[in-house]
């Protein structure tokens, strides 16, 4: 049986452009800095630039955990959903 992480691990991977997308959005939207969002969260300025590039299509779910929980958004929202399209109906 898949536990929770397993399937969000796996939906990730198969659409890796959500997360990306949301990533750079979110911080272009509030004009926060990579930097910023790496000492935060405590995750590379580099890990964060593959994801924000699609470049890292299996991020760990507490890597994900961090960054749902910087953006005040559940794991759901910020990695399989397209928040630029949401943004009108959403706190983000």
């Amino acid at each position: 049986m898949k536990t929770y992480k397993d399937v969000v691990e796996e939906k990730i991977e198969e659409q890796p452009w959500f997360l990306a997308t949301n990533l750079a959005w979110l911080r272009a939207k509030h004009n926060i800095s990579m930097g910023k969002m790496s000492n935060a969260c405590g995750i590379s300025k580099a890990y964060i630039s593959q994801l924000e590039a699609g470049n890292n299509k299996r991020p760990s779910i507490l890597i994900v955990k961090r960054l749902a929980d910087f953006w005040d958004c559940r794991i759901e929202e910020l990695c399989f959903t397209n928040l630029n399209n949401m943004a009108k109906h959403t706190r983000l």
